[in-house]
């Protein structure tokens, strides 16, 4: 493609993306809109920086053209807008990034907004008192004020180091880690640098308990949210297990938490005040009362499946992985830490395959699964994950005993084909199957149908011999 070529079809996707209509900046700016330019570092014009707008019940996108304007029309005369944010890839900031933001911005503004190349925060988190690194802990680094900017969430790897990317200039926040007190921190990130950092958490209380109805049902996958006493913000959050019960660590002694419960499916909450330590769980009883219950045609309109994930021993799994398949869609879902996992971005009254599957944990080196099919949303599932066995079948010819070579034969298990292989020069062929009873045929071209029937061990090899007929015979 020619150079003049490219620069047209560039032009014109920026327009696409973008405005709608070019920008003039000769004209006065209208009371319903919002204009800016976006310059880079050396204030020059930088064309292709996303300009996202947020506030006054809209959320809306646009992007800079070659000389660097944005605009937002059709904005309401005299509101105010509390983000608008700018950020940009390509280009000179192609490998480090670079954005800025603005907050509280009227409808009628005229602006100029300079980005900035992102930085790097290397830290170290080191449990307090024992001088150990922390593995494998789920952290989050949140801004003060908060709300005030994006949190950041990563774990921590190999020898308790993790990365966090952001804005150069001075910074302020909490970090919060797994099990481990709320820190306060604060630093300083060059623009484009990077800089190191070693953080020391403490372990914190621990609160337990259970969520029952009033009738003694233990309630599953009930939220379960600690809020921060002085500041409108969750401490902790997690799900009830299938037996109502919770956990959450991480808190200071001697301060009066708020407790949220929220059953899902309801529109009950409860809020108790909580102090730590406690020397029991918490017990918590809901009234269940018909009228608060969403009925079924609204769960169905929800964009959601959910439940829980459950290995052969009835121990939540929280390392397995879920995908739902169907409608041309494969979503991947999120398991939470107590083995919770929901799955969202559904379409409605369509049928979905969902799939569950692991190999850690009590399925290291041993695949588990699940399977199930015509799952629709609004769906709350207990999945219980097996271990994937194997059957290994030989076909021979009833008539002499000798085996039915390279025959590409078919499983149907329970009405469903389970696969398709194609016999060895030994008449042998071997599937995968979780470890339970079967009952179906085999069906082998040539030879007709064979019934079979075997159970497969955990994690084990089920043999058996079938014997066909050839159809002339």
């Amino acid at each position: 493609m020619c150079d003049s070529t490219w620069k047209v079809a560039f032009v014109a996707m920026i327009l696409l993306a973008g405005c709608s209509t070019p920008v003039d900046p000769t004209r006065p700016v209208a009371p319903d809109e919002i204009r800016g330019r976006v310059l880079d570092e050396q204030g020059k014009p930088f064309g292709g920086a996303w300009v996202q707008l947020s506030g006054n019940q809209i959320s809306e996108r646009t992007e800079s053209d070659l000389d660097g304007w944005f605009h937002f029309t059709g904005l309401k005369p005299g509101g105010t807008y509390h983000r608008l944010w700018v950020s940009a890839d390509t280009g000179f900031y192609r490998k480090k990034g670079a954005h800025n933001q603005r907050s509280n911005v009227p409808a009628g503004s005229d602006l100029v907004i300079r980005l900035l190349r992102s930085g790097r925060l290397k830290f170290r988190v080191f449990e307090e008192g024992t001088e150990r690194p922390v593995l494998g802990a789920p952290c989050r680094l949140e801004p003060t004020p908060w709300g005030s900017s994006t949190g950041f969430v990563s774990t921590t790897k190999e020898k308790g180091f993790t990365t966090f990317h952001g804005r150069g200039g001075d910074w302020k926040g909490h970090l919060k880690v797994a099990d481990y007190l709320l820190l306060p921190v604060s630093f300083s990130i060059p623009p484009a640098g990077e800089i190191e950092k070693t953080f020391f958490v403490r372990r914190g209380q621990t609160v337990t308990g259970r969520v029952l109805w009033d009738d003694g049902t233990p309630l599953a996958g009930t939220s379960i949210r600690l809020k921060h006493p002085w500041e409108n913000y969750d401490e902790g959050q997690t799900h009830t297990c299938p037996d109502g019960t919770f956990a959450l660590s991480g808190f200071r002694a001697n301060v009066r938490y708020t407790l949220w419960v929220e059953p899902k499916g309801y529109n009950t909450v409860r809020r108790s005040k909580v102090v730590l330590p406690r020397a029991h769980p918490l017990r918590i009883i809901l009234p269940r009362k018909p009228w608060v219950n969403w009925d079924v045609r609204a769960m169905a309109q929800d964009d959601e499946i959910n439940g829980w994930i459950l290995d052969e021993n009835g121990t939540p799994d929280a390392q397995a992985e879920v995908v739902a398949i169907g409608n041309g869609q494969r979503v991947k879902g999120r398991v939470w830490s107590n083995g919770w996992f929901d799955l969202h971005g559904l379409a409605a009254d369509v049928p979905y395959k969902v799939v569950v599957t692991t190999n850690k944990g009590v399925y290291d080196r041993i695949q588990g699964v699940w399977e199930g099919r015509d799952i629709r949303v609004g769906a709350s599932l207990v999945v219980h994950v097996r271990r994937v066995g194997r059957v290994q079948l030989r076909v021979l010819n009833v008539m002499n005993h000798k085996p039915v070579a390279n025959a590409e034969c078919s499983l149907v298990l329970f009405g469903q084909v389970r696969g398709s292989q194609k016999t060895d020069a030994r008449g042998e062929l071997t599937f995968p199957l979780p470890a339970q009873e079967f009952r179906g045929e085999l069906r082998v071209p040539g030879h007709g149908v064979a019934l079979v029937g075997f159970t497969i061990p955990p994690a084990g090899i089920a043999y058996q011999t079938i014997l066909v007929q050839r159809d002339e015979d």
